[in-house]
């Protein structure tokens, strides 16, 4: 996979509906993560959900309060359908937390 590392993620491109965005993989995040613009953008539909708090990277605890269901996305020729929750981040458009990582089979990783 085409990445780059910063401290414990993995950043890449991956596509949804055809348009290109930023994608973080990101062990340290508990859930799947996206911005709200991108859902806007997308016209994807949106769930609401009991408000969640969210301790983010620079300390700050953020709120969100809806989930987007299914997102069709595509990374490097495979296609996935994931949930996200709607939250303004920051340094990316989507992040691929454990709740994502959990699908994967057994699989070893080296940051270094």
């Amino acid at each position: 996979m085409k990445s780059t590392t910063v401290r414990g993620t993995i950043r890449f491109t991956g596509f949804i509906q055809g348009h290109k965005i930023q994608i973080i993989i990101d062990g340290r995040s508990s859930d799947n993560f996206i911005q709200p613009r991108v859902t806007r953008f997308l016209h994807l539909p949106i769930y609401q959900t009991p408000r969640l708090k969210v301790l983010v990277g620079n300390g700050e605890q953020l709120e969100c309060e809806s989930e987007v269901q299914n997102i069709p996305l595509q990374i490097q020729g495979h296609s996935l359908y994931i949930s996200a929750y709607v939250l303004l981040i920051a340094a990316t458009k989507l992040v691929l937390g454990s709740q994502w990582l959990t699908t994967l089979d057994t699989h070893l990783v080296n940051y270094k």
